[in-house]
């Protein structure tokens, strides 16, 4: 049995594992298609042993369009795989920048993070150093009520207690 379609079916077969490596059932499945088609036809009308010239320029029209549509298979693979390259391309340089924007933001938030400690730092202090003084001068004014014995400045001091869990100071507005 000779025929110039037993090579197109065995190109076909390689080309389709080439070009769809990742579904090879598909592959095998469209291969069995085109061979049962290939054996029905030739068990429906059989194929001459000799085929005669003016018959053969009708499988060469044949062969001349398969690889024609064949190459422009290849173009359109060929064309498809560049312009998911460059989709590719796109993304990994959006996500490149879209890196640095983060880089840059988590850096000026270390920044800020780090102005804010020293503030707070210097704030504490500022505050406590002044609350201290009157928090001590409370306790001598106490102390020294006590000492008198007149009760008519005891009302005023009291009102400045401490707490005993912080070392913030309340005053009492009720008094």
């Amino acid at each position: 049995m000779s025929s110039p379609f037993l090579p197109w079916l065995i190109i076909s077969l390689l080309l389709g594992f080439f070009y769809l490596s990742e579904r090879p059932i598909l592959v095998v499945g469209l291969f069995t298609i085109n061979i049962l088609g290939f054996c029905c036809a030739y068990l429906q009308w059989g194929f001459p042993e000799l085929v005669p010239l003016q018959q053969l320029s009708k499988v060469g029209w044949i062969s001349i369009l398969s690889a024609t549509i064949y190459m422009s298979w290849m173009a359109i693979y060929y064309a498809s795989m560049i312009t998911m390259r460059s989709d590719l391309e796109r993304e990994t340089e959006r996500h490149r920048e879209t890196a640095i924007r983060l880089r840059t933001a988590k850096d000026t938030a270390d920044v800020a993070n780090r102005a804010k400690s020293i503030f707070l730092a210097k704030m504490s202090h500022e505050l406590r150093t002044p609350l201290n003084a009157v928090i001590g001068f409370s306790e001598i004014l106490l102390e020294g009520v006590e000492l008198d014995g007149k009760n008519e400045h005891k009302n005023l001091t009291s009102n400045v207690s401490m707490q005993p869990e912080t070392p913030a100071v309340t005053c009492d507005r009720r008094a």
